[in-house]
């Protein structure tokens, strides 16, 4: 069977809308990506905050998020924070490498 992320984006957004919470990171995901729906970062993140179990992947879109500033104002501490808190994955790791402390430990992209 071939993927169709329109209709996966379809069913949780209607699981959701009946009150199920189980695939709320996966609409943050398809928000992020463009994946089934336009791609929107703010209501990648609006999904994203609402995952409330320690979950490295949801930390690390949401540390793009902030650290890029991605439909939101830009807070590279705060991007950072989240990236550090999605641990020693390959993708966080490299995001990671884009900024530095200056030496008033301030964050700050390379």
């Amino acid at each position: 069977m071939a993927q169709d992320y329109a209709k996966a984006f379809q069913l949780l957004s209607y699981a959701y809308n009946k009150g199920s919470k189980w695939g709320v990171f996966y609409l943050g995901k398809c928000y992020f990506y463009g994946l089934g729906t336009p791609q929107d970062y703010s209501r990648a993140l609006q999904f994203l905050d609402e995952v409330d179990w320690n979950y490295w992947e949801a930390d690390y879109l949401r540390g793009m998020i902030y650290a890029r500033g991605l439909g939101v104002a830009e807070d590279i501490p705060k991007g950072v924070a989240y990236l550090q808190k999605a641990g020693n994955h390959q993708e966080a790791k490299e995001e990671l490498l884009h900024y530095k402390k200056t030496l008033f430990g301030k964050w700050k992209r390379r």
